[in-house]
């Protein structure tokens, strides 16, 4: 279900952004809804990632899928600021990096996990700054079956503007599941945590 909901997602990203049309991250979340082809009853918006107090943040949406299994994701939407420039770009790097903490420490209440994604769509210039090698991001772009291993020691070589919205320092393996080039230099990733 997934690759065909990632096809369709990308298939109507491509259209919307060819277009110009205006795009914010609630957009980019609505759109992946509808790829998903699931009634609205299904989709769990906004669902505790966590039973502990001092965790109480959410994931952004939560599918539920027939034999009681659930998928969580996560997304992120970096572009340039409407009255131009960016923003800092370890500060947005830093909370990529604490969505993927908090995919990874995801429960659901009832029922297994059957995935949980990460689905970040960027501007050009962002997707430079994960591909530098010097930032320390381009491991995210690993496509191979094993893909990309965060660990503690990964947040040490980081700036304090990073580590500040990355959080926590954890453990977990990403995957790159799917990844598109799209119009007018933006980049689609989706990476499934481990």
């Amino acid at each position: 279900m997934m690759r065909k909901t990632f096809e369709r997602f990308t298939q109507l990203l491509q259209h919307r952004l060819k277009r110009r049309i205006s795009t914010t991250e609630d957009s980019v979340r609505y759109t992946f809804f509808h790829a998903t082809a699931l009634h609205p009853s299904k989709v769990v918006l906004e669902e505790f990632h966590s039973r502990k107090k001092q965790e109480r943040k959410r994931i952004d949406a939560i599918l539920r899928l027939p034999a009681d299994c659930s998928v969580a994701i996560e997304f992120k939407f970096h572009r340039a600021l409407r009255a131009g420039g960016h923003r800092p770009r370890p500060h947005q790097a830093g909370a990529l990096i604490a969505d993927v903490g908090r995919l990874h420490r995801y429960k659901p209440a009832e029922g297994r996990c059957a995935g949980k994604y990460l689905v970040y769509l960027t501007d050009g210039e962002m997707a430079k700054y994960i591909r530098n090698p010097r930032n320390g991001l381009n491991q995210l772009l690993d496509q191979s079956p094993t893909g990309f291993k965060i660990t503690t020691g990964f947040f040490q070589s980081k700036s304090a503007t990073f580590s500040r919205q990355a959080g926590k320092p954890f453990a977990a393996r990403l995957q790159c599941s799917w990844a598109a080039t799209l119009p007018h230099s933006y980049q689609l990733w989706i990476w499934r945590v481990y």
